[in-house]
């Protein structure tokens, strides 16, 4: 995968349209940004993740972020990549960028360069694929965001919130609708316990603000191991997850 996104980063294509980014995405513009220092190469300014499980198991997710870039090393925030295969679809992928000035730019799923997970050739070992989106003009002082809708059908009923990221993240909201009946049970790694609210039936909503960077260290253990996560599980009505 890296060599693939490494590719598309500083050569792939840059289509662009003059289509306007969604509300949520302006409504990001004038917001503060959250604590960082000179070195920071991007912050975090929203995510969001959407989880909705149906009766029959299959999971809806959409995926949400936006990031202000603040350094040129930043530019790396305007690839969006989501994997697929025959238990995962992609159901939907846009990219956008707001420039400091001049008219929004989008980019669709038609725009991604599609390939396979791993390295050249893995199509022959396996059968996931991979998206990669290059949202254009992800320059200093601009917010590029993207949004990924996929169904899934997980041979285990649990997900991962890995909230906390190697950027500093301004908000982050993570939303589970469940079916009448099902329960769930979340753990967090690293972090604080966060209390759910109820937004309506069924459902839950999680939020986190003001997350600080996960630094980069001599001999530090890969940062997904060290970040801050809630991991969550959930069960079907009669308590089994097949």
């Amino acid at each position: 995968m890296g060599g693939v996104l490494a590719f598309y980063l500083f050569v792939g294509p840059t289509p662009a349209c003059a289509n306007d980014a969604p509300a949520w995405m302006h409504a990001l513009v004038n917001v503060p940004l959250p604590e960082h220092d000179d070195k920071t190469d991007a912050v975090l300014l929203y995510s969001e993740r959407i989880f909705t499980v149906q009766p029959n198991g299959k999971i809806k997710q959409m995926k949400r972020a936006a990031y202000k870039i603040l350094r040129v090393g930043g530019k790396e925030y305007g690839v969006v990549s989501a994997d697929f295969d025959a238990d995962k679809k992609i159901i939907a992928m846009h990219g956008w960028c707001i420039p400091a000035q001049g008219k929004d730019y989008e980019v669709k799923e038609k725009d991604a360069l599609e390939g396979s997970v791993g390295i050249p050739g893995g199509e022959l070992i396996t059968d996931v694929r991979i998206k990669i989106l290059k949202i254009p003009a992800a320059d200093v002082g601009n917010i590029v965001g993207y949004e990924v809708e996929q169904e899934l059908r997980p041979y285990i009923l649990q997900h991962e919130w890995l909230f906390q990221q190697p950027v500093p993240t301004a908000e982050a909201r993570y939303t589970l609708q469940l079916p009448p009946g099902w329960e769930y049970k979340v753990a967090w790694i690293n972090h604080a316990e966060v209390a759910p609210a109820s937004v309506g039936n069924n459902q839950w909503q999680w939020v986190v603000k003001n997350v600080p960077a996960v630094k980069a260290e001599r001999e530090m253990p890969p940062w997904r191991g060290v970040a801050g996560q809630m991991v969550l599980s959930m069960f079907p009505a009669g308590g089994s997850q097949n």
